[in-house]
């Protein structure tokens, strides 16, 4: 499961989005009957939104139906059942469509979209994707040979039925020609053959007739240009600058402690009381619906804009969201921060904050922001060099218990991390699949936040285009701190100019990174 994880820029050109995503399945209220739906959520899709001066920036979004079969997709500007009716449409499999923020009825300057997934056609679908609902119930035997035992439940017309009783450890599976389903609703021991014993319990098992369908896995990407809008997705000279994301899935989502969805998966204990502390660490196991931005900053001719959008069907008016902001090579969260903001947010609705003109953050500041809330909220900031029309744009992660809907096939698998647990290897794992220093004027710079409670080293790894490990690094991070890797910085770590190769992060605690890959013309 990787994470989006790549932002390219071109000075007085192109800006290339290239990020991995994860993807899954979702629950949804809307779905059709006997399916579930995912949600893939975009931060903020600009139609004429000026930034720091620069712009106007128009956006377009492009949805790819990842299966086999058949998806509808629907649109609308939040997750609470607002009417999209009016931009629906199917896709093909392993197709895309691309649609323009007018298209979409997105009003200047822009809004968060969400995007929902449904199938098609339920009937034509496999095994592997709908199975057969089947439930269990205990049963009393009534206290007369050969009769019948009423069911609570109904059995479904495939009659798929079996039955057992454990005694002392031991379970017995009674022979289907003991018994039969009498009118879905009954359990008649009249034909010849062994029977539970009277007044002892029996469990049975059987299907309801109904099916269930995993949700259809889709995926996005929003892709935005500055000066003109662009057609279909497409750029050409008239865009000065272009630059982009990867959708946010429902499952890293920071869904917040007041949500009903987080109450939904926990069976309503309130996600294991979230957002308790002690001694400014969280308890652990805590459910703390906080997100993280690995780098926003000011320096060097860059300004950055967050944008913060409720997706929270369950959210009333004016849920609290609050973004504080850690210097890079700081104390973190051991330290003091350099600014905070808390915006009131209702459903849909979307916080654009300017770190110079709205936190007042002066030039010459790079650094992290921790954004917390109670109720399900996506981000992004777009950071800008106006200067140069170099643009970058990164998505927030959650931090390491947030946790969203889970998959019918595997309920217990719940937990979502920015950083993926490698296997068997005890250690946090995320993949940079393209790095370069000096190559044609392009170089990476590897942004990493610590989204732990705990001091963590991260190790940089760097591999070159033959799978050859050329060097390596590593930075010990505060918690909520952040610390960044620039390649040109990086004559001791085996680099060489023209490097074109990949990054492998490691840690024994979880951790967030972004990787930027600029080119300063001229």
């Amino acid at each position: 499961m990787g994470k989006r994880f790549l932002n390219i820029t071109f000075a007085l050109g192109l800006v290339i989005g290239l990020m991995a995503g994860v993807v899954g399945s979702a629950a949804a209220d809307d779905s059709p009957a006997g399916t579930e739906s995912q949600w893939i959520f975009f931060p903020y899709v600009p139609n004429g939104e000026m930034l720091d001066g620069a712009g106007p920036w128009y956006g377009t979004v492009t949805i790819q139906n990842t299966e086999d079969y058949r998806v509808i997709i629907s649109f609308g500007q939040t997750a609470s059942g607002v009417d999209t009716s009016q931009h629906s449409t199917t896709l093909e499999p392993h197709a895309s469509k691309t649609f323009s923020a007018d298209q979409l009825g997105i009003a200047s300057p822009g809004a968060g979209v969400a995007v929902q997934s449904s199938w098609a056609l339920i009937d034509e679908l496999p095994d592997s994707i709908c199975q057969a609902n089947f439930t269990s119930e205990q049963v009393v035997r009534g206290g007369t040979a050969d009769t019948a035992d009423q069911l609570s439940g109904t059995v479904g017309d495939d009659g798929s039925v079996y039955v057992t009783q454990t005694v002392n450890g031991t379970t017995t599976t009674f022979p289907s020609s003991a018994y039969f389903i009498k009118n879905h609703t009954s359990i008649d021991w009249s034909p010849v053959g062994p029977e539970p014993s009277p007044g002892t319990t029996y469990t049975v098992h059987y299907s309801t007739g109904e099916t269930s369908c995993r949700a259809p896995v889709i995926t996005g990407v929003e892709k935005h240009v500055m000066a003109t809008p662009s057609a279909a997705g497409k750029t050409s000279s008239a865009q000065t600058s272009v630059d982009g994301y990867t959708a946010i899935p429902e499952q890293d989502v920071p869904w917040g402690p007041g949500s009903e969805i987080c109450h939904d998966i926990y069976d309503g204990s309130d996600c294991y009381n979230a957002g308790h502390y002690i001694v400014g660490i969280p308890l652990f196991g805590d459910f703390d619906g906080h997100s993280y931005l690995p780098i926003v900053q000011t320096n060097s001719g860059w300004n950055s804009v967050i944008h913060i959008t409720n997706v929270d069907p369950s959210s009333p008016d004016f849920a609290s969201v609050t973004i504080t902001l850690y210097t890079a090579a700081g104390q973190g969260a051991f330290g003091p921060s350099v600014g905070s903001f808390t915006a009131l947010l209702n459903q849909g609705q979307t916080a654009t904050i300017d770190l110079k003109a709205d936190m007042g953050i002066p030039d010459g500041w790079v650094g992290s922001a921790w954004i917390t809330s109670d109720y399900g909220v996506v981000a992004n900031v777009n950071r800008q060099k106006p200067a140069t029309n170099m643009a970058l744009t990164n998505t927030a992660a959650p931090s390491l218990f947030a946790t969203t809907s889970c998959s019918a096939a595997n309920s217990d698998d719940c937990f979502v991390t920015s950083s993926v647990q490698a296997s068997g290897s005890g250690m946090f794992q995320m993949v940079a699949p393209l790095i370069l220093k000096a190559y044609n004027g392009w170089n990476s710079g590897v942004n990493i936040a610590n989204i732990s409670e705990l001091t963590n080293t991260v190790t940089v790894t760097w591999v070159g285009p033959t799978g050859n490990v050329v060097g390596s690094d590593s930075v010990t991070i505060p918690a909520k701190a952040m610390e960044y890797i620039y390649t040109p910085n990086t004559q001791d770590l085996g680099l060489d100019s023209g490097f074109v190769g990949a990054a492998v992060l490691t840690s024994l605690l979880p951790f967030h990174a972004a990787i930027d890959e600029v080119k300063y013309s001229g």
